[in-house]
């Protein structure tokens, strides 16, 4: 049975109109991949012996990207691997790339910035209203400036590590961010 059909089942339980089942479904078929996320990031984050830096880069990221927009996988299924491959990619530079104060801050000022620019990136799934463009650049932009005021009071305590995990995540979105965009472009040409 799969999970649409399970959904399905517990839909007709709790007696949810026919027009509206179509978007439970989706509803809860996402929250269940997001699920999978979360724990999939916190398993790798346990197994690099990184499980705080886990954490620390599913909120920043996570957080800033439901507004940012960006890229997207065109079925759950590539959204999981490229969302595990991401994470991992994160974990590992923050774990072995040898970082230092200048490095990290250049890092975050520099991702910082794409982000500033190029948020919110809509997509062909997500068209944005100018309303919507100008409340989720807004959102962004508190979340940043928090994230790197985060990020800078982390570095001057000598904190790298976090603060590496923090500029690191935000590099992460701010590609995300380029390679929505691009694709994009490309679509509308």
């Amino acid at each position: 049975m799969s999970i649409e059909e399970r959904i399905e089942l517990l839909l007709d339980k709790y007696s949810i109109p026919d027009e509206d089942k179509e978007l439970y479904i989706y509803g809860i078929r996402q929250g269940i991949f997001m699920l999978i996320n979360i724990i999939t990031t916190f398993v790798l984050g346990f197994l690099l012996r990184m499980f705080l830096c886990s954490v620390l880069y599913f909120v920043v990221y996570s957080t800033l990207r439901i507004y940012a927009g960006g890229a997207h996988a065109k079925t759950p299924l590539r959204c999981y691997i490229y969302s595990t491959m991401l994470t991992a990619s994160v974990l590992l530079l923050v774990k072995y790339l040898p970082h230092s104060f200048w490095l990290v801050f250049g890092i975050l000022m520099v991702s910082s910035f794409i982000v500033y620019l190029v948020s919110p990136v809509e997509s062909r799934n997500k068209p944005l209203s100018s309303k919507e463009v100008e409340l989720y650049k807004r959102r962004v932009n508190l979340l940043l400036f928090f994230y790197v005021a985060i990020g800078v009071v982390l570095l001057v305590f000598q904190h790298i590590l976090f603060a590496f995990t923090i500029a690191v995540s935000i590099g992460a979105l701010s590609f995300m961010l380029l390679w929505g965009r691009k694709t994009e472009i490309n679509r509308l040409k």
